[in-house]
């Protein structure tokens, strides 16, 4: 799965993984509130946007599912 395009986004690194949460699209009031996994290692032996897991996010308790 890939993401649209951002820019803004919040990208942390914990051990192998990078986790990117929200941006702003390309339209001024296009926000996102998404959170995506990256495997760091995965990078490496294929193309990246393939790798990209999207984490659940609930709507009504904002927790991770």
């Amino acid at each position: 799965m890939t993401g649209a395009p951002r820019e803004s986004a919040s990208a942390s690194v914990i051990g192998e993984s990078i986790y990117l949460f929200g941006g702003q699209g390309s339209k001024e009031d296009d926000y996102f509130n998404d959170l995506f996994h990256i495997h760091i290692n995965d990078v490496y032996s294929s193309n990246p946007s393939v790798m990209m897991n999207r984490i659940k996010i609930s709507e009504e308790s904002n927790e991770v599912e």
